[in-house]
């Protein structure tokens, strides 16, 4: 094997990377809210927790535009 890209160099940007999987978290997060309100309206836990994962989500998708913007700017 004769390839010389290493595999430890990333194939893509760091910020693409925590775009990416930012928006994946917070679709997911957003999926189990709904789901939390419709299918289960007495218990209020799972619709927190789909807005909690939501957030954690979005958390990682504004550090990864962040990340994007500077790296623009540079």
């Amino acid at each position: 094997m004769t390839d010389e890209e290493s595999v430890l160099t990333p194939r893509r940007p760091a910020y693409a990377t925590l775009l990416s999987w930012g928006f994946l978290i917070m679709a997911f997060g957003l999926l189990v809210l709904t789901l939390g309100l419709v299918f289960a309206t007495g218990s209020i836990f799972t619709a927190l927790l789909g807005g909690a994962i939501a957030a954690f989500g979005g958390m990682f998708a504004a550090f990864g535009a962040f990340l994007y913007y500077f790296t623009l700017r540079t």
